[in-house]
């Protein structure tokens, strides 16, 4: 079995769950294997049409990760980029034009075939971000097996969550925050500033960071998942 054959049958046996999290939108479907190959899908909706009126497909990609990266990563989603046998992955489908919304979430204990913390996003938003040349960092797999995108949850634009269950909210009073880019390698790491619309200093969504210079949108609350007051 190969390394994508195995990845691919454990993260089946969360299916089940991710069509329970699809389904607050409208009848889900698990999707051919072919669309999963080709158009970056593992699970098909489909949309209720007015009469005389062809149904139209969703589509929903899923990714879970193991139990152990929850507590360390659950600020950020991670998107496969590439594996050595040249499989292709969910960034150039997803990139390409394939996906509509994605489930995104952890294995919720060792052995279980539910998630906890997951999100249903919107891929149309993420697909733009990255074309657009948004920010995400490189990582490996511990194995070498692949390397995967981490997309930074608080970069992401309002509306980007439709659902979501067990995520650190972000604090919506944050006005320094470290550098995305370039806090691992300065003395002090770097901050960020805020700017407004004009990118000039502020309070706004964007930030500028003093010691790179680099420049992302952030600051958006997760408000789905923030704690009740």
């Amino acid at each position: 079995m190969s390394k994508y054959e195995e990845d691919k049958a454990w993260a089946d046996k969360f299916l089940p769950h991710q069509q329970e999290i699809a389904q607050q939108a409208v009848r889900v479907e698990f999707a051919p294997i072919e669309e999963d190959l080709r158009r970056n899908t593992d699970l098909v909706l489909r949309s209720v049409a007015p009469p005389g009126k062809r149904l139209e497909d969703i589509r929903i990609s899923a990714r879970v990760r193991r139990h152990k990266f929850a507590s360390r990563y659950s600020d950020q989603l991670t998107i496969r980029l590439d594996r050595p046998s040249g499989v292709e992955t969910e960034m150039p489908k997803l990139r390409g034009g394939y996906g509509d919304f994605f489930i995104y979430g952890f294995e919720s204990d060792l052995g279980s075939d539910r998630m906890h913390p997951w999100l249903l996003g919107n891929s149309v938003m993420l697909r733009d971000y990255l074309n657009r040349g948004g920010y995400y960092t490189i990582e490996r797999n511990v194995d070498n097996s692949s390397r995967l995108a981490a997309v930074h949850l608080g970069d992401m634009p309002p509306r980007f969550i439709l659902a979501s269950e067990g995520l650190v909210a972000l604090d919506d009073k944050r006005i320094w925050e470290p550098c995305r880019k370039c806090w691992w390698w300065k003395d002090s790491g770097g901050l960020a500033m805020p700017l407004d619309d004009n990118l000039q200093p502020g309070t706004g969504t964007g930030r500028k960071c003093l010691a790179c210079g680099f420049r992302w949108q952030s600051g958006w609350v997760m408000s789905l998942t923030a704690p009740k007051v």
